[in-house]
């Protein structure tokens, strides 16, 4: 999937877990199968704190085989992180990556208050590196999460695919408040998708029965009855709302 059609299903995925308070996503053994016999397609790549409060497929309504998830405490980029990474871009096709940091993160207060030990100083002094001498967590947490991003490209493989155009590269920031997802997509935000990914974001298709349920083709994810232009909101209520 096209970078930018990829940015858009997170944003509507956002969208509707904001809305939902849920992830109305599909999962059963059909799918199941399927992503064993056919392999996995992520559409993105999600590099994100181990945080629990962070529930990265529940926060983009997302289903399996959808988000290739690295996790670390801090969202930090490593060796390892960089070669997960070229793997999802390389083999699986991904083309969009995005470093979701997040407000109130724990990595970010312990180098800010000196906590780091042990094993724990690998992961502070590399907050230590992007934030500098800025002492207000939150921008500590956005200069985080930017900063892994800069890191990423020193892979030689994700900047030739990033210059091939076949690739993008960007930070967000999810508040564990509220919910939401703030991206930092200004370096793509001027682009234009692809015609064929345009009209697979944008397609609509007029309501034909009264309960969203009846409509779902087992096979379908919420992205793509978004796509088609269901109503989706007759999927987060209870069995008992719908009738």
């Amino acid at each position: 999937m096209h970078y930018l059609a990829a940015l858009e299903k997170l944003k509507k995925g956002s969208k509707l877990y904001l809305e939902c308070q849920s992830n109305p996503s599909i999962f059963h053994q059909d799918l199941r199968e399927e992503l064993k016999n056919k392999g996995q397609k992520p559409y993105a790549t999600i590099i994100t704190c181990s945080d629990s409060r962070v529930p990265v497929q529940h926060i983009f309504s997302s289903s399996m085989g959808e988000l290739f998830i690295i996790r670390n405490a801090g969202n930090v980029i490593g060796d390892f992180e960089i070669g997960s990474v070229e793997y999802a871009s390389e083999h699986l096709g991904v083309e969009l990556i995005v470093v979701l940091g997040h407000t109130h993160c724990g990595a970010v207060h312990s180098t800010l208050h000196n906590e780091g030990h042990s094993y724990i100083n690998a992961i502070t002094n590399k907050v230590a590196e992007a934030i500098g001498d800025e002492k207000d967590q939150r921008k500590c947490e956005v200069l985080n999460a930017r900063h892994s991003v800069e890191c990423l490209k020193a892979s030689e493989v994700l900047t030739r695919l990033e210059k091939e155009d076949k690739l993008r590269i960007i930070s967000a920031m999810y508040d564990i408040e509220s919910g939401e997802v703030i991206f930092d997509d200004k370096v793509i935000s001027n682009k234009k998708l692809p015609k064929d990914d345009k009209v697979y974001v944008n397609k609509h298709m007029q309501m034909i029965f009264q309960d969203p349920m009846a409509c779902l083709n087992p096979r379908m994810t919420v992205m793509d009855i978004i796509a088609e232009g269901l109503d989706i909101h007759g999927l987060c209520k209870s069995k008992e709302e719908r009738t």
